[in-house]
């Protein structure tokens, strides 16, 4: 008995220390997005009210940068397509919805064994457990109307280095004429692509690098003498990047100067273009970059809100999609695009590496989570607001079942020991107190009578009293361990 007794309390001892080896708390859920990502695309969407804002990048990373077009297909009138070039991105940075929920029960978890006491002789970490558990970021040129052969420019902006325009076309072929007039370089591959949008109520929206020259902003004859140290960098016509045109212009072997750091707004930089339409769902075109054949170009789609992509069969073993939270959103440089958004923010990410023949159907969303996502924001939003009663009521269960369980092993008593346990709640200390008090068998009560007869103080006699606490904490753990198992099973 001694031997089994031994083996038990070892028992006890590394049971809920499991995974804790390291000491440390590890979090990977946590989604940080810096937008630049090398020959791939990034988006962001955000979707209320039948109105699409659409954040693209448009990456010119390639040697003839200059020569190269950018053509973006959109579901709607002209007339009702608004864009716009914006200096940076949003930041995205939030934390993994369904990581975070499985964190927060593995957390839920480890605060009740701390009711056993011993746990806190062999965790480096049960403070921060406790304490972490129950604390629970404009000018616009238009033109109108104006037919060029078949193509029709609804609005034209230059800006930030970029040309972008909104246009129709009635064929494949009068859109590459029109590129080619003004210089650009488009694929002839890429035409039998575009036939696939016109004709069906679709604008075009094309971006391209500015020519330099048009950039250029010449300095007055009469240079100035004093400049203020603010910061709006530009490029001097010497190939140096100076804090602000004062400054550069000061500079006698400064002739001209462009907005932008230089080289910054050239060759490896992902501009933003700002699109809204309206549409009746969700969309982002995937048509286009077909034309790239067996070579693999990375798409990443950012939408605000849970959403559910809906992908074609070909492309869905090659996609990623994670649904995140994030609390605080800075959105000074972006309010046109969140709008009322400020905090608590969800949105889904969405990470697609196929082959680009694999892109033949745009993709549209449903604007609703999976039920597992359902499930991972209420339960994730009930442990976050509710913890202190989401971890007396978890107590309280598993006590529950943790006493009836060890008391019909030790008793052949379920009942009674399910209510006994429940003096858990208190701690072990709570239990031992609680079983020592309890009459177990009438040979028990005649010994403690002619004790206490006696002169002395008399708790209790019955082994198995001490066997069944033990068993208890086993049992507690197991018991602990297979609750947060069964919660975390519909995450899965």
């Amino acid at each position: 008995m001694k031997k089994i007794i031994s083996i038990i309390l070892l028992s006890l001892m590394i049971l809920p220390n499991l995974g804790l080896a390291d000491g440390i708390i590890i979090e990977p859920y946590y989604d940080h997005w810096r937008p630049i990502e090398e020959n791939g695309q990034v988006a962001v969407i955000n979707y209320q009210n039948g109105m699409e804002k659409l954040i693209i990048s448009v990456n010119f990373n390639s040697v003839n940068a200059e020569k190269a077009a950018w053509i973006f297909p959109v579901p709607s009138n002209p007339n009702d397509v608004a864009i716009d070039i914006l200096k940076d991105f949003p930041r995205l940075y939030g934390y993994n919805i369904v990581e975070k929920t499985k964190s927060d029960i593995d957390r839920l978890i480890d605060t009740t064994t701390l009711t056993q006491i011993y746990p806190f002789l062999f965790r480096q970490r049960t403070y921060p457990v406790i304490r972490e558990f129950l604390a629970g970021k404009m000018s616009i040129e238009s033109t109108t109307d104006v037919d060029r052969e078949e193509v029709t420019v609804y609005e034209h902006i230059e800006k930030e280095g970029f040309t972008t325009e909104v246009v129709t076309a009635s064929s494949g072929d009068a859109l590459y004429n029109y590129l080619k007039e003004h210089g650009l370089n488009v694929k002839t591959q890429s035409i039998p692509v575009l036939d696939d949008y016109i004709g069906k109520d679709y604008t075009f929206v094309i971006t391209w690098l500015t020519p330099i020259e048009k950039q250029r902003i010449y300095c007055e004859e009469s240079r100035p003498h004093i400049c203020y140290e603010i910061y709006n960098p530009v490029c001097g016509s010497d190939g140096k990047t100076y804090s602000n045109n004062c400054i550069a212009c000061s500079n006698e072997k400064v002739e001209w100067y462009t907005e932008g750091a230089c080289n910054f707004y050239r060759y490896g930089r992902q501009p933003g273009i700002f699109i809204t339409f309206p549409t009746k769902e969700i969309y982002y075109p995937m048509i286009p970059t077909s034309i790239y054949g067996s070579k693999t170009i990375p798409v990443t789609l950012y939408v605000l809100g849970h959403v559910t992509p809906k992908l074609n069969n070909e492309i869905k073993a090659y996609t990623k999609i994670g649904y995140y939270y994030q609390r605080y959103l800075d959105t000074y440089e972006f309010k046109s695009f969140y709008g009322n958004l400020e905090n608590n923010i969800k949105y889904t990410k969405i990470e697609i590496e196929a082959p680009s023949k694999y892109y033949t159907k745009d993709i549209c969303f449903k604007q609703q989570a999976p039920s597992n996502i359902i499930y991972a924001n209420s339960l994730c939003s009930f442990i976050s607001n509710h913890s202190i009663i989401a971890l007396i009521t978890l107590i309280l269960l598993i006590s529950f079942l943790a006493g009836g369980i060890s008391g019909i092993f030790i008793f052949r008593n379920f009942k009674d020991f399910a209510i006994l346990g429940l003096a858990n709640i208190f701690s072990i200390i709570g239990l031992i107190i609680a079983i020592m008090t309890v009459k177990t068998s009438r040979r028990e009560e005649e010994i403690i009578r002619k004790l206490k007869h006696s002169g002395y103080l008399v708790i209790s006699t019955d082994k198995r009293k001490l066997y069944f606490i033990v068993l208890f904490s086993i049992v507690f753990i197991i018991l602990g361990s297979l609750v947060g198992y069964l919660l975390k099973i519909p995450l899965l």
